[in-house]
This record gives structure tokens, sequence and C-alpha cells, in this order.
């Protein structure tokens, strides 16, 4: 057939020339078709598009954040997770109309599931269990018939278990962890890269951002367009005060502003902070990763997306119910603005969420109170994760101010205290959430009212067009925090 067709051509050269042309022009035909959409999916040097999203959001209704000032336990509220059965029977009793609208907001978002599974100990074996317990008689009985906890986050799809007998076993009290940070920082002091930022870090093509008692640094090894260091100047990260933490956010307000001031359509903020070389810190030295997304919240999607099914199905704003239902089981503690809760679905154990309407003074100290609490309990290291509301466009899809932060073990130790569990299953939770919250509630407790040497303006909105207005660079002189 190929013959045939060559010797077709020799015979016919105008056929032969109308081939070549049809060739070349369906060559050009095919290298436009791949520029045209090449150029369409890109729309800056390295920065791909993808559908705005923001389309598929509704306007949510304002976040609260009050407390229901109701008794809906009728007194008899237990503070641990392995009474939520009862507290779930006695709150599903009570006869006030408010107490009644958030019950029945709890199974708008939660499933509970209560079990139990009993188990044989061989008789070799019990002394070695006993002395797990502290040879305790009553936990010894208990775990031969336990009892578990599952909780599934319907609109997140977050589930957990939580083992009331683990909780309650007993802790060590070693201050190995606190030796060991305190050993690790001192010997990191010496040749610290972020102590010698000028010179061991890289900048921004339009600087860095500077404050008070902090300073932005390029992140060397990008993971977005977008993506710097917030680095405090001081290298102990127990040593940081209050105002050296809220400092660093106040340093990611600026350095977001400046970057969406260059590139708008860079709108979707977000900060992560690991402490310590055992929750995934590469230095010691304090340092928070900040960048801005143009396409999503990237991880957090899912729970922007769960907030809107959540509001189609019930027309509330999903993280005003979910501030409520923890309120109710006292598993809430507000701020001003700000209100932390230990998340029914946390993902890991002692997991604080942080949730407000703003980036402001509040929400900043929260964090802070958190991160105190933390080492109070001997725990000295965590990992983070931060976003804000998206900035310059209307409140259609736009996330609270929100944090999730959690504790990441002993800092000493070689073992992981992550697992397939967390990773692939389910989130395993071994301390009982009332624990956090309580001791969170007595950090907050023993703060006075604070004069911050801060200045902020008085804004009784939130303007997601610049966050400026809410958290700005220090100046001398003591100004009162106002709520």
């Amino acid at each position: 057939m190929r013959a045939a067709m060559e010797y077709e051509m020799k015979r016919h050269p105008l056929c032969r020339r109308q081939f070549l042309m049809l060739s070349v022009i369906l060559t050009w035909c095919i290298i436009a078709l791949w520029l045209f959409f090449r150029n369409s999916s890109h729309k800056s040097d390295g920065e791909s598009t993808l559908i705005d999203s923001s389309q598929e959001f509704s306007r949510w209704p304002p976040l609260e954040n009050q407390n229901l000032n109701v008794d809906c336990m009728q007194g008899s509220l237990s503070k641990s997770l392995s009474a939520l059965e009862s507290n779930l029977r006695v709150w599903g009793d009570s006869e006030d109309a408010l107490c009644k609208d958030v019950y029945n907001r709890f199974f708008h978002v939660y499933n509970v599931f209560f079990r139990a599974g009993a188990i044989k100990i061989p008789p070799q074996f019990v002394p070695k269990v006993s002395k797990w317990l502290n040879n305790d008689e009553n936990l010894l009985k208990e775990l031969k018939n336990q009892h578990v906890i599952h909780i599934l986050n319907k609109q997140t799809k977050e589930y957990s278990a939580f083992s009331p007998l683990r909780s309650k076993r007993p802790q060590s009290t070693s201050n190995n962890s606190l030796q060991y940070a305190e050993t690790i920082i001192q010997e990191t002091s010496v040749n610290c890269d972020f102590c010698n930022y000028e010179t061991q870090t890289s900048e921004d093509i339009f600087g860095r951002i500077k404050t008070n008692f902090c300073v932005s640094a390029a992140n060397t090894f990008k993971v977005d367009r977008w993506h710097s260091l917030i680095i405090p100047f001081k290298h102990n990260p127990l040593e940081l005060s209050e105002e050296e933490t809220m400092d660093i956010f106040n340093a990611a307000l600026l350095w977001f502003n400046k970057v969406n001031s260059l590139e708008a359509e860079f709108k979707y903020p977000w900060i992560l902070w690991d402490s310590m070389p055992h929750a995934g810190a590469s230095q010691v030295h304090p340092h928070v990763h900040v960048g801005l997304s143009v396409d999503s919240y990237v991880m957090y999607e899912n729970t922007r997306s769960a907030a809107q099914k959540h509001f189609q199905l019930f027309g509330t704003n999903y993280f005003t119910d979910l501030i409520r239902i923890h309120h109710a089981l006292g598993l809430a503690v507000d701020l001003g603005k700000a209100t932390a809760i230990a998340q029914l679905t946390s993902k890991k154990d002692t997991e604080i969420t942080i949730i407000s309407s703003e980036v402001g003074v509040d929400f900043t100290r929260m964090i802070y109170y958190v991160i105190r609490t933390y080492y109070d309990m001997g725990l000295y290291g965590f990992s983070s994760m931060t976003v804000f509301p998206i900035m310059g466009m209307n409140e259609k899809g736009s996330l609270p101010a929100i944090i999730r932060i959690a504790t990441r073990g002993d800092v000493s130790s070689i073992r992981s205290e992550i697992s397939s569990f967390e990773l692939f299953q389910f989130s395993n939770i071994n301390v009982d959430p009332y624990t956090v919250i309580e001791k969170l509630r007595t950090e907050i407790s023993l703060k006075p009212p604070m004069y911050l040497n801060i200045a902020y303006l008085e804004a009784t909105e939130y303007n997601t067009t610049s966050y400026a207005h809410l958290l700005l660079p220090y100046k001398s002189g003591p100004i009162e925090q106002k709520h």
C-alpha cells in the first residue's frame, strides 16, 4: 500500500505538493492549539490557575462566639469525655429552648458511637498489666470490659476514637523533656542560621518585613510561589513573651498585605508553626511558615466545603454551631472575640482549635495562652496550622481566623507519637480533652487585663481588603487593650 502511494505521488507532483502543504498546515494548527491552552492556563510566571471555587460558596451568617449562659446540664455536667453518654442524656432532657436548639445542632454535626469490648488476661500476664496500671484494682477491673467512644463529624468526615482507660493510665513525671529542650536550645544557639538571618537566609524580591521582635525571610526551598518565614529575633522558643508571640502574627499580617499588594490574586493566607525537631521543625530557633495561595485554602478546603454543606442543610454558621456545642459541653473558653475549643474530633492529643471573627489581639493572645498551657503540662513541642479570612473579596466562602494546634509528645523521645492510626485510619485520642481545656481556662484566669505595647485601630468590623487595621507595627507607650 505504501509503495503504491509513493508511486502515485511520483506520477502526480501536484498531489505530492498538496500532501506536504496539508502536513505543514496540520502541524501549525497543533502548535497553535498547544500554545492557546498553555497560555490560558497560566496567568503569570510559574503560576497556574484553577477554576475559581468561590462561586460555589454562599455568604454565611456572621460568626458568633458568645457563651450560652445557660446550664443545659442542670448542674450535673461531668467534665470527662468518658461521661459523654450521660451528659448527652441529661442535656436532651433540658426544657430550655436554647439548650434544645443547641442539642439538635450537636446531632447536625456529630454521630457518636458507644462501644464495649471484653478481654481475657492470662494469670501470668496480670502482674505486668497491674504494674502498667500502677496496681490500681479498679482500673484492672475496667480493663477487662472496656468502653470506647467513637465520634464522627458528619460534615468534615473527621473521626476520632477515645478510650477512657488509656487516659487514666499513670503518666511519667520525668524532667527529661525539659532538660533535653534546654540542652538542644543552648547547643544550637552557637551557629544558628536564623540568629544570623542577614547572611544565612534568603530574601523576598521586595526585601524583608521587620517589626520590633521579628523579621521575614524568603524560604530558600519554596512549596509555593509566595512562601516565606517569620523569624523572631529570640533564639529560645520557651522564652517567647506574650508580645513576641503576638508579633509573629503581626509580622505575618504585614507580609500578607505586602504580597497581596503586589499580586492581588494571591489571597488565601496560611501559617504553619512547628516547634522543636520532634515536631518537625528544621531548626530549634522559632520560625513560622507563611504563604498566600491563589486557588484555595488547600487542606482547609475540606473544612470550608463542610461549612458550606452545613449552611445549605441547616441555614446556620458551622463555626458558630461548633462553638455553641462545645460551650454546652464545657469544652470551650472565650477571650474577647476569640474562642478556644477542645474539639470532639481532634486530630491529636491536647489539640486546641481557636476561632475568631477577626485576626485581632484576642486571637493572638489566645494562641500564646495555649502554648503556655502546653509548657505547664511539660509538653514543649507542638505543630499548628492557621488560616485567615480571604483577602480582597466579599464574605462568600471566607473562613474566620482559625488555628488548630496540638502537642507532639515527648520532645526527647526517638519514638514517634504519630502512627498508622492517625495517618490512615482515625485519630486515636489518649488525653481527655477536658483536661486540656480546664488547664487553659486556668491559664487565662491567671492573666490580668494587660497593657500591651501594641498599636492597633479600634475597628468594629472586619475588613477583608486589608489586615493592617487589626495588628500594626509596635510603637512606644502602653496602649490599653479594649474589647
